[in-house]
């Protein structure tokens, strides 16, 4: 009877253990979902816009020359058209692309420099204020994150010392998950194991049966599968072998066709 007790007593402190570590790794993977899900909530800072330097003076320079020779270049030819004709003159001077590049070089020169001052000294200060605002609106989103997810690691490192101080290595590391646990703990409930040694090999037991169902139902679903195949494989040669019977009937017909028909033969008489 006292032997009975203490069996009792010993089962009952064995579920008590295990439903402490079910619930202390349910707890942690929790923590640990958590935290991935605070960790997204992040939002990264916007860069600064920079400052141009020479070489985007040189291309704008550059873009206005092409742009103001190719809009010139017609405009300039029409006028010398129109006033060669005013004064009566038939033929007029040809205006080439390159003079008009020439002269319209101080021009884009002038304008570039102008955009380029604008956009350094009036635009880009305006573009850095409202990003730096946009920032700072960040860094106040990211500092409440920041301070969740170390509320979450503290939460995990309390829990890790629970885990240590309640567990340690009472139980096999590699088995340290939900399904292994709630197994373990189902067959101590059930009276089924009385140890974790006994209920880790059942679990075993229970894993490798299923192992084995599933190999089997894989190697059906093959065995199927090569059916299917072969039966196909049947059904496409038959057609093919009809085909070529049908075709050589059909060859061996036309032949005894041409050679019923009557051959007319000539004979020449000298």
């Amino acid at each position: 009877m006292e032997n009975s007790h203490q069996n009792g007593d010993a089962r009952a402190q064995l579920e008590g253990f295990l439903s402490h570590l079910q619930n202390l790794l349910r707890y942690i993977d929790t923590r640990l979902q958590e935290k991935g899900t605070i960790a997204q909530r992040y939002q990264p800072l916007e860069p600064l816009n920079p400052k141009w330097g020479i070489l985007p003076l040189v291309l704008l320079t550059v873009g206005l020359v092409v742009l103001l020779t190719a809009v010139g270049t017609p405009i300039i030819q029409a006028w010398a058209k129109a006033d060669a004709y005013a004064q009566g003159q038939i033929f007029y001077s040809n205006i080439q692309p390159l003079s008009v590049a020439i002269l319209a070089s101080p021009v884009a020169l002038a304008l570039a420099s102008a955009l380029w001052l604008v956009r350094n000294r009036l635009v880009l200060p305006r573009l850095h204020a409202r990003t730096e605002q946009i920032n700072q609106q960040r860094v106040t989103h990211n500092q409440a994150v920041s301070a969740d997810e170390q509320r979450m690691d503290a939460q995990l490192t309390q829990a890790s010392r629970d885990f240590a101080s309640d567990i340690g290595n009472r139980f096999p590391q590699a088995y340290l998950y939900d399904e292994a646990v709630a197994f373990c703990l189902q067959l101590v409930r059930n009276h089924r194991a009385s140890t974790i040694h006994d209920a880790i090999n059942l679990y075993e037991t229970e894993r490798y049966r299923q192992r084995m169902e599933n190999l089997q139902a894989w190697q059906l679903a093959e065995a199927q599968q090569t059916r299917k195949l072969m039966a196909l494989g049947t059904v496409v040669n038959a057609a093919m072998q009809g085909a070529m019977i049908g075709t050589v009937r059909h060859e061996g017909a036309q032949t005894r066709a041409a050679l019923r028909k009557p051959v007319n033969v000539n004979v020449r008489v000298r």
